[in-house]
């Protein structure tokens, strides 16, 4: 892997450094001429055209990070028609640096090594030339050129490597990362695989005893109740323990730092408090209550609530931008209807897979069948997602 340009181009605090530099070389240069000692005898306009020249060989550096190739042809234009007007001189040959080192940095190596390189040889020649023709100019000037050049995209080729050398060891820790987090997760869920067998085993050997004690107390009930209190108390104690070992499981089972034994489940009232969070996240979701609002058996209220996180979250996720979610709980005598409908674009996602909670659609869909009621998801016409869940309350 190597240093991604394009991802670099447009940061805006790389822009503002480089747009500063080029308006402050501009502004400097400017001040040079127009208050140096050499262009006194110029005229206004002379030295208006100069200051023109000066600001089009330098604004261009703004982009130099983004569009070095770009930057460097069109300052060089402008900086050969300056010299060739023979406007006064000043410091702004500098941009020729600035270009170099935007090359070396930028580019990959080949890139720079042919586009730069022939800068570089290009500006030498140009000074060559200018020092043949004008006696302000000698062969120093040249070898300056040369090596102030030459020694500006090696920097830049270093800053290259350094970048390059920046992003393999970010993507190599993503990808430690990623492996790390993955064997954990995969030992996590291997282990809670093993303890969820191990459950099992011991509820179904604690009913098993339950069962098989009740069947004998029923039959000696009337022939030896003491036996058959004997049998009752076995089950009462077979029972303590098999919710005391679903307690141990279920508390080692929790999430990390996950103290939910101590809240109370959630119900169809905070679903009011769940569409404040999904707003905070960025989805507009309203919710319109219909019907006499009454208390619903415990195992309703949750399906309810959890229905309705998983369907604003597939909107959140899958929905795209500026997605909208109506959703409505409507209370009927013996029923209860609960209808979430986007605009966004999850109809084209694939919302059967598992995301967030581990639900999704499929287990929206077997949340309702457990409670007795009917399900139905699609898209909705015009655009949009709906899901709508009748859940019988009369249980």
């Amino acid at each position: 892997m190597s240093y991604d340009h394009d991802m670099y181009l447009f940061r805006s605090e790389t822009f503002k450094t480089d747009a500063l530099l080029a308006v402050g070389l501009g502004v400097l240069a400017s001040a040079q001429i127009v208050f140096g000692p050499e262009t006194a005898d110029l005229s206004t306009s002379r030295i208006v055209i100069a200051v023109v020249m000066v600001f089009a060989v330098s604004l261009p550096m703004a982009f130099r990070r983004a569009f070095p190739m770009h930057v460097m042809v069109i300052s060089s234009v402008f900086w050969m028609i300056d010299r060739f007007a023979e406007n006064p001189l000043s410091f702004l040959g500098v941009w020729t640096a600035f270009v170099a080192h935007a090359i070396g940095s930028e580019m990959n190596l080949r890139r720079s090594a042919i586009i730069g390189g022939g800068f570089v040889v290009f500006q030498t020649l140009f000074t060559a030339v200018g020092a043949v023709l004008s006696p302000d100019l000698g062969f120093v000037d040249v070898l300056s050129t040369l090596g102030f050049l030459a020694a500006s995209l090696a920097l830049g080729r270093e800053v290259h490597k350094t970048r390059s050398y920046a992003a393999r060891i970010e993507a190599q820790a993503r990808l430690d990362e990623a492996v790390r987090t993955r064997e954990l997760e995969e030992g996590i869920r291997a282990e809670r695989s093993r303890i969820a067998r191990e459950l099992h085993d011991i509820v179904g050997h604690q009913m098993t005893v339950m069962t098989l004690q009740a069947a004998g107390a029923d039959r000696m009930i009337e022939r030896d109740p003491k036996k058959a209190h004997e049998a009752m108390n076995t089950i009462e104690k077979a029972g303590r323990d098999a919710m005391g070992e679903m307690r141990r499981m279920l508390a080692f089972l929790r999430e990390d730092g996950d103290d939910g034994a101590l809240d109370p489940q959630p119900t169809i009232s905070r679903i009011q408090l769940l569409i404040g969070q999904m707003r905070e996240a960025g989805l507009d979701a309203r919710l319109t209550l219909k019907g006499v609002r009454r208390p619903l058996a415990q195992g309703i209220e949750l399906s309810v609530f959890r229905i309705v996180q998983e369907s604003l979250t597939n909107s959140l996720k899958h929905g795209g931008t500026r997605v909208t979610a109506d959703v409505t709980i409507e209370y009927h005598d013996t029923a209860i209807d609960v209808i979430i409908a986007d605009n966004g674009d999850g109809a084209a996602h694939d919302l059967g897979r598992t995301d967030g909670s581990g639900l999704g659609i499929i287990g929206i869909r077997e949340r309702a069948t457990v409670l007795g009621g009917t399900f139905q998801a699609g898209p909705r016409v015009g655009g949009g997602y709906n899901v709508h869940v009748n859940i019988p309350t009369d249980q």
